[in-house]
Formats: structure tokens, sequence, C-alpha cells
């Protein structure tokens, strides 16, 4: 997703778990997992872009 929003611009992201039954489980790990990677990705480029 972080190459998605710097590569491609894109800004917008659905999240749409695919298990039925299970939404609630799902939609924890995507705060909890997806969230704090993208935000590292972006902070790593970030510092880089300015050593550059």
């Amino acid at each position: 997703m972080g190459s998605s929003y710097r590569g491609l611009g894109v800004d917008t992201f659905v999240f749409w778990p695919a298990a039925e039954g299970k939404e609630e489980s799902r939609l924890g790990l995507f705060p909890e997992r997806g969230v704090p990677k993208v935000r590292a990705f972006l902070a790593e480029k970030a510092v880089k872009a300015k050593v550059a």
C-alpha cells in the first residue's frame, strides 16, 4: 500500500474482509498490523529522500 501511495498517487484504499462472519476480527487487523507498516514504510522513504 505504501508503494501504491508513493509511486502511483493512490490515496484511498478500500478494506473489505473476505471471510463472512469474521468481519469484526478482520477489521481489527487492518489498523493493528497494516497501518503501522505503511506508516513505517512512508517514514523510511521520507528519511531516505532527505538524505538523497
